[in-house]
């Protein structure tokens, strides 16, 4: 994580003139979330599905001791950002897709719709391989997870009975990574 140049000066992170704003932002490198696979349609050079990729929800993201709360309007203003998106298996190493080799298809037509983004995943089989193939036609990976630049503000509120401490903002989707089931992103 980095943090923005006014919380770099302190021991815990947080300078006192920034504790006295309203509002004081995290910049985060990369983040990941996690949703599911709705349909699956085996084509000639390629599998295609209707995913939601992302949703409004409270995430708990243990290794940051925090739960954060993704709103609906956040992730409305960035679906465009999902078009043409690459697709992976799973998360690149980097965390962001930095070789081709980890490209396995790309993210088409992203839609907002009820609070989610939804779109279209193109998975080229000449990238994706047999085994990727048959798991996607069988069934066996039903998530995706998102790739995501953000920043995270210091709010507290409640969303659906789950209390969370920070919010994300400015949200920049770099890749959606095919996730076999319960994989945490």
């Amino acid at each position: 994580m980095n943090r923005c140049f006014r919380c770099m000066n302190s021991p815990d992170g947080i300078s006192s003139k920034s504790l006295k704003r309203e509002r004081l932002f995290l910049r985060m490198k990369f983040v990941v979330d996690q949703a599911e696979i709705r349909d699956v349609e085996d084509l000639d050079d390629s599998v295609e599905m209707r995913a939601v990729i992302a949703q409004e929800m409270v995430q708990d993201y243990p290794q940051k001791g925090a739960k954060i709360y993704k709103p609906a309007e956040e992730l409305k203003s960035a679906t465009f950002t999902a078009d043409g998106a690459y697709v992976t298996e799973g998360h690149p190493d980097g965390k962001k897709v930095t070789r081709q080799d980890e490209i396995r298809g790309f993210v088409r037509n992203p839609e907002f719709e009820d609070g989610a983004i939804v779109a279209d995943l193109e998975i080229r089989k000449a990238w994706a391989g047999e085994d990727l193939v048959q798991d996607l036609v069988e069934g066996r990976i039903t998530d995706v997870s998102i790739g995501f630049s953000t920043e995270e503000e210091f709010s507290q509120g409640e969303f659906k009975d789950t209390e969370y401490e920070r919010v994300q903002r400015d949200i920049v989707i770099d890749h959606v990574a095919l996730a076999p089931p319960g994989m945490n992103g």
